[in-house]
C-alpha cells in the first residue's frame, strides 16, 4: 500500500504525475486490466476533489497484508519476540548482569514483541467485526 506509478516503480520527480482519462469508464477499464496483468499492483480512481471514487486490488494480495492472516501472523511474531526478550534479560540476570548485551537485547525485544504483539490483538478485534 504504498504509492507506485503504472509501472509498480516507486514515485520520484519523473514520474510523480498521476494518469487523466476522459471519463470513469476508461478508468476503470485501465485499472481492471492493469489489476489483472498485475496482480500485486492495486488502483485507486480519483475525483477532480481528490476523494477516492473506486479502488480496485488482488483480494488474494491484500488479504495476506492486510487481513486477519496478517493480523495472527503478527500476534505470533509478537510472542516470539516477547519470549526471546524476557529469554535474553533471563539470561543475563542467570550470569549475574556480566553480559550487558542480554539486557539491552531483551529490553528492545520486549519493546518490539509487544508493539507487535497490540498491532496483532488489533488487526484481529477489527477482522472478527467486520
Amino acid at each position: 500500500m504504498s504509492l507506485r506509478d503504472a509501472q509498480g516503480e516507486y514515485l520520484s520527480s519523473g514520474n510523480d504525475a498521476p494518469l487523466i482519462f476522459e471519463n470513469f469508464l476508461s478508468a476503470e477499464t485501465y485499472c481492471r486490466e492493469k489489476n489483472a496483468a498485475t496482480p500485486s499492483l492495486g488502483c485507486r480512481i480519483y475525483d477532480h476533489k481528490g476523494k477516492v471514487v473506486q479502488s480496485f486490488s488482488n483480494e488474494a494480495i491484500y488479504e495476506r497484508y492486510h487481513g486477519q492472516p496478517a493480523a495472527r501472523r503478527s500476534l505470533w511474531i509478537g510472542i516470539a519476540c516477547l519470549v526471546a526478550g524476557i529469554g535474553g534479560i533471563a539470561l543475563d540476570a542467570w550470569l549475574g548482569w556480566r553480559l550487558i548485551l542480554g539486557a539491552l537485547l531483551g529490553i528492545r525485544f520486549l519493546w518490539a514483541g509487544t508493539a507487535t504483539a497490540i498491532d496483532g490483538i488489533v488487526g484481529l478485534r477489527a477482522a472478527r467485526a467486520k
